[in-house]
């Protein structure tokens, strides 16, 4: 049985860039569709609520392990303003709401690309990520374009199971499309509340990416500081 690693995804691989402004943008747009349809709503409430629904999006997955779709987001947005629009104007908001990130406000993490050439020649390889507003079907291209995807031999997304991480059994899922177990698995993220908890929790090492140098380090996971030394701790762990 091979030995597999699986990558969290947003600030471990990539990182956004100007998150505000893409807030900003976020609530602007859909204001002026809402607008353009008839429905009046201020932008700083619209903004607010926004914001609302991503922590609680982030909540339910920390403490329940379960993910809220893009699509029911968007409708608990619209019901807490009091709106109801449908057809067009639904559809032009989802649109919106999942594809407010501009490729080029998404920066690949430094060391990320190198890491995961040097380790795919020894190990299997897998995505596992926690989607928020930004479902699959819009990251995927991302992956490909930055050069990362044909590293992966799984890509999980939250919103296409229904569960998130710290869930084992996103994990679990993963794990058997590589054709891997957790007790030869390692897992790496930025996250001790769904990274680190969920990839102890399935039995696997895990690994959390301190890129910020913070000092609450979680108890008994492994950490690096850069990708760079991802592959020597490995090594270290599994030394074969």
């Amino acid at each position: 049985m091979d030995y597999a690693v699986t990558f969290d995804l947003w600030n471990t691989l990539i990182w956004e860039r100007h998150h505000d402004q893409v807030a900003n943008r976020l609530s602007a747009n859909m204001g002026r569709v809402l607008t353009a349809a008839g429905y009046g709503i201020e932008k700083d409430q619209l903004s607010g609520i926004i914001e609302e629904c991503r922590q609680m999006v982030m909540a339910r997955q920390v403490k329940e392990g379960l993910d809220i779709l893009p699509e029911e987001q968007l409708y608990w947005i619209l019901g807490r303003v009091g709106l109801a629009p449908t057809g067009r104007v639904v559809k032009e908001l989802l649109e919106y709401y999942t594809s407010v990130r501009d490729r080029g406000e998404i920066l690949i993490m430094e060391g990320a690309e190198a890491v995961l050439e040097v380790l795919a020649r020894k190990y299997r390889l897998a995505l596992i990520c926690n989607t928020g507003r930004t479902p699959g079907r819009v990251i995927r291209p991302w992956l490909a374009a930055a050069g990362l995807s044909k590293y992966l031999q799984v890509l999980t997304f939250s919103n296409e199971l229904g569960i998130a991480k710290p869930n084992p059994d996103i994990f679990f899922q993963t794990l058997e499309k590589l054709g891997a177990v957790p007790e030869r698995a390692a897992h790496i993220g930025d996250d001790p509340r769904t990274d680190v908890k969920g990839a102890r929790s399935a039995g696997m090492v895990p690994i959390w990416f301190n890129s910020r140098q913070r000092e609450d380090a979680p108890p008994e996971a492994r950490q690096v500081q850069h990708l760079d030394r991802l592959a020597g701790l490995l090594k270290s762990i599994w030394d074969y």
